[in-house]
């Protein structure tokens, strides 16, 4: 998205709506935005700036503080651990991650993920290492 909005070809509206409103339209979806009645996935990150437009493209990976997708938790930054736990948040089911230097909590089998992509791709070089210990 940084890259597009550089172009200047589309104003930052339409950028959002790019990869929120558009798409979910395209697929006939009651998505896309935050109303009631709609599915909503969510993606909460760090408060850089002021400005919604400067904060929104200024969200990058070791940013993200939570994503919610159909009202699950699938991403948590390890920050938030202490709060999810007092709202009983099963953390069994997640993987520890590394992101550019942050500890992220993802649903899922990242470190089985990230062996099958490194048993195909011997030299890709990903943004994020398993920091799991155990599971």
């Amino acid at each position: 998205l940084r890259i597009a909005k550089e172009t200047g070809l589309l104003m930052n509206a339409e950028l959002v709506a790019s990869v929120t409103s558009s798409p979910a339209k395209l697929r006939g979806l009651h998505a896309g935005v935050l109303k009631q009645g709609t599915i909503a996935d969510l993606v909460v990150a760090e408060k850089k700036f002021d400005n919604a437009a400067d904060a929104f493209f200024a969200v990058n990976a070791e940013s993200i503080l939570m994503v919610i997708k159909a009202g699950n938790i699938v991403l948590f930054d390890e920050s938030l651990q202490a709060q999810l736990g007092r709202q009983r948040t099963n953390t069994s089911d997640f993987c520890r991650i590394a992101v550019n230097g942050r500890f992220k909590y993802v649903k899922g089998d990242v470190s089985g993920l990230l062996k099958k992509i490194r048993h195909f791709a011997k030299d890709i070089s990903l943004p994020i290492e398993s920091a799991e210990v155990s599971r």
